[in-house]
């Protein structure tokens, strides 16, 4: 199930992209689909929040990627203008970096896959703070 999950955060991902157009300059805009939020979405039967939720509460890697895909969920309901998804998700995500933060820093020796969680976990933090302000990082969300 977990497998299914992380295939359909990385349909939304890809939906995501396809929708997206960049400018001569550099700029990337979006246009809006419902299929992206389809498949993350926490209020739609077999999305990727729905399936990953039985296998709740999460630690190490699952952890990392579940606030991953939090964040994921509010940048295309940000895209999409849902007002009301997008700061419970931002919410979501940032309660999981810390989490992931806090889970490593309790460690007496961790190792260096923890080490590298905890970078990347303190990363994202900083990603959903800048987004909190309107400013997602497309450039780690969509690929090149």
């Amino acid at each position: 199930m977990l497998m299914k999950a992380r295939a359909r955060r990385y349909q939304a991902e890809i939906h995501q992209a396809l929708i997206s157009e960049l400018s001569a300059d550099g700029v990337r805009t979006f246009l809006g689909t419902g299929t992206a939020r389809d498949l993350l979405s926490p209020n739609v039967e077999n999305s990727t929040l729905k399936i990953r939720a039985a296998f709740a509460p999460y630690s190490g890697w699952d952890l990392l990627e579940q606030a991953d895909i939090h964040f994921l969920t509010a940048f295309v309901a940000h895209n999409l203008n849902h007002g009301i998804m997008e700061p419970v998700q931002l919410a979501e995500a940032k309660s999981a970096y810390q989490t992931a933060i806090l889970e490593v820093s309790n460690r007496f020796w961790p190792n260096r896959a923890a080490r590298r969680r905890k970078v990347l976990a303190e990363e994202g933090l900083t990603r959903v703070i800048r987004a909190e302000k309107g400013e997602y990082d497309w450039r780690w969300l969509i690929p090149a």
